[in-house]
């Protein structure tokens, strides 16, 4: 990857350290191996990924928390796309009107015809 504020080149590896259940108790390890050989690495955990973003986009395009996780709650993570939000209130509201104007043709032409005795 490449460093927009900088130019400098670096590569980054995630490695999970942790096979927990929970993710909670996950931790990661961000190795960053620089343009000119130098390497560090750094520990993100569960709790603490607020405070480096870019790790935590890492990690969701690593694959390596197996599941999509936010940077302060997981909140949004249960949409399966961004058309949801927009396609579930159009369906709901047709579907809705074409209940409503069954139910009209229904109540008036039962309305129209007298009962028979």
């Amino acid at each position: 990857m490449k460093d927009r504020m900088t130019g400098e080149k670096q590569i980054k590896i995630v490695q999970r350290l942790t096979d927990d259940d929970s993710m909670h108790y996950r931790e990661w390890k961000i190795i960053t191996v620089y343009e000119n050989g130098d390497s560090a690495e750094e520990k993100l955990n569960y709790a603490q990924r607020g405070e480096n973003k870019l790790g935590v986009k890492l990690i969701n395009f690593s694959d390596t928390g197996l599941i999509y996780m936010g940077y302060y709650s997981n909140i949004l993570q249960g949409y399966p796309s961004l058309i949801f939000p927009i396609i579930y209130p159009v369906l709901t509201s047709l579907a809705g009107m074409i209940l409503l104007i069954i139910a009209m043709r229904l109540y008036f032409k039962r309305k129209r015809t007298p009962f028979s005795e």
